[in-house]
């Protein structure tokens, strides 16, 4: 992302000078954790009136300022020499004093941020994010760290703002899929309420939904760490896995089991695949609520220890309702109230 663009967006947003265009352009922006704690902290500025530190000097700053953040974030410029953008921004002579006063204002920022050298204003607060989705909903996050994290239905994602220079801890309840970015010298740590999952750069799995009776972590790529939470012993049991493995507890025992896993089975829920391999129909419904929003109740309950087996690439729920009844030899409705009743059948 461009420096100079963000800047000029934010300013105009803040001057009421932006169009719907340059908007669209800017929400796109700001949906990164980075650019939208920066927005927070600069519209906080602009409403204040205040003005950068007199100590802050845009030079010195920009090159230490430039040099302390590119330990967190290889990649990133503050762009001495602009490449050439596809468009231009035409800019008020307000707009180009907004946009330095600005541009000042978010290096004074970044350096409070990576630095710490603000006496006002430090850096010890953490400020936490949350994203939850409910059901029948996904949501795609990218982390201040460039890890990427897909959110399933029915989950909640806890994280600082900015991560720490030591460690990236964040808290999952529901299922995620993780990319996590490369850092060797800060672990990337995921805890849910029974286990903690430690790596430094890989994708995995997590399904941890508190009401069910397992917690899963399958390892995609790379290597995870994951430990359990203290037992009535105060043990805590950690256990590695390579790629292809999951570990699977049972909450109630306690119990923990390393398995092979299939990926699509696991992961597949994020490009809408599912592979339901003989397993009950009371977990299928679970699942198809989840994906699709949808609530649904089984008259005869018998059927619900009935095993499915079947695999759905991005099928519709009314496809999917039709295997399960000629599965069961059940019947399947659509309640007033929404509801989806299947009536009859059996194993």
């Amino acid at each position: 992302m461009s420096n100079d663009l963000f800047y000029e967006l934010a300013a105009k947003k803040l001057s009421n000078e932006i169009t719907q265009a340059e908007l669209r352009e800017f929400n796109q922006l700001i949906k990164e954790d980075r650019n939208a704690e920066l927005f927070r902290w600069l519209t906080k500025k602009w409403e204040e009136g205040e003005s950068p530190d007199p100590r802050f000097n845009v030079d010195s700053g920009k090159a230490l300022a430039e040099r302390k953040i590119q330990q967190y974030d290889a990649g990133f410029t503050f762009d001495h020499q602009p490449q050439p953008r596809p468009r231009y921004l035409k800019l008020s002579p307000y707009m180009k004093v907004a946009a330095s006063v600005l541009l000042l204002l978010g290096m004074a920022y970044l350096l409070n941020t990576f630095v710490g050298i603000d006496e006002k204003e430090p850096a010890a607060a953490v400020i936490w994010k949350e994203t939850s989705t409910k059901s029948g909903q996904q949501s795609s996050i990218t982390l201040s760290d460039g890890t990427k994290v897909i959110l399933n239905a029915e989950s909640t994602l806890k994280r600082p703002a900015f991560f720490s220079d030591s460690t990236r801890e964040v808290t999952l309840s529901g299922e995620a899929y993780f990319e996590v970015a490369k850092d060797a010298k800060r672990p990337f740590v995921v805890h849910t309420n029974d286990l903690t999952t430690k790596v430094l750069g890989t994708t995995f799995n997590i399904k941890a939904y508190p009401e069910e009776n397992k917690a899963i972590v399958s390892l995609v790529e790379g290597s995870v760490e994951v430990r359990m939470k203290q037992d009535e012993r105060g043990d805590k049991e950690s256990f590695m896995l390579v790629p292809d493995q999951q570990i699977i507890l049972n909450k109630s025992t306690k119990i923990s089991n390393i398995v092979s896993f299939d990926q699509t089975a696991v992961a597949g829920w994020k490009d809408n695949q599912f592979v339901f391999d003989n397993i009950p129909l009371k977990d299928v419904i679970a699942i198809i609520e989840r994906r699709y929003g949808v609530d649904i109740d089984v008259e005869n309950k018998t059927i619900l220890t009935c095993m499915i087996k079947s695999r759905f690439n991005n099928e519709t729920l009314e496809a999917i309702l039709e295997v399960i009844s000629f599965g069961t030899n059940a019947t399947y409705r659509k309640k007033e109230n929404g509801t989806i009743l299947f009536t009859g059948g059996g194993c």
